[in-house]
């Protein structure tokens, strides 16, 4: 799958999944069991009523994802404050972006060594404060290694 948009980025990172399954582990739901992390379905779908042994459509899942994605832009946007998001470019945009539709919530404003950096435009001080963090050893590092290159370089992956 070729990347060039927030869309095909975060759908590339999460995958379809038809059937709720438990985002700590990635491991199905059956009715009745409970998850580590959060019920999530589609492509990243965690809502309160996303439930054990839930199934989906793919026309529902495209349909939360058109809910979802803008949300993660808004609060991308939100963040990193300011007039910054306005005066940066759709790759990194698309970084930010796809980190807090990772993280949910406010995750993305906790690296605030990072949103500085991306605000001052020092890409290698992003970069590094992106993979230094327990998204980037531990929860999601490949995705954050790709999301810390994107910012570093301004480069759609290959």
């Amino acid at each position: 799958m070729t990347i060039t948009s927030d869309e095909s980025l975060i759908k590339a990172s999460e995958g379809l999944r038809l059937q709720c399954y438990d985002d700590a582990t990635g491991e199905p739901l059956e009715a009745g069991q409970y998850p580590k992390g959060r019920c999530t379905i589609g492509y990243g779908h965690a809502t309160p009523d996303v439930y054990p042994g839930q199934t989906c459509t793919t026309a529902e899942a495209d349909a939360w994802f058109q809910w979802d994605l803008p949300r993660a832009r808004r609060r991308a946007a939100a963040d990193l404050g300011g007039d910054a998001w306005g005066v940066l470019d759709e790759v990194r945009r698309a970084a930010l972006t796809d980190m807090a539709f990772c993280m949910g919530g406010r995750g993305l404003a906790g690296f605030t060594h990072m949103l500085h950096a991306v605000v001052s435009g020092d890409w290698t001080a992003a970069y590094g404060e992106c993979l230094m963090s327990r998204w980037g050893e531990r929860e999601a590092p490949g995705r954050a290694k790709r999301d810390a290159e994107m910012l570093l370089t301004g480069a759609w992956p290959a």
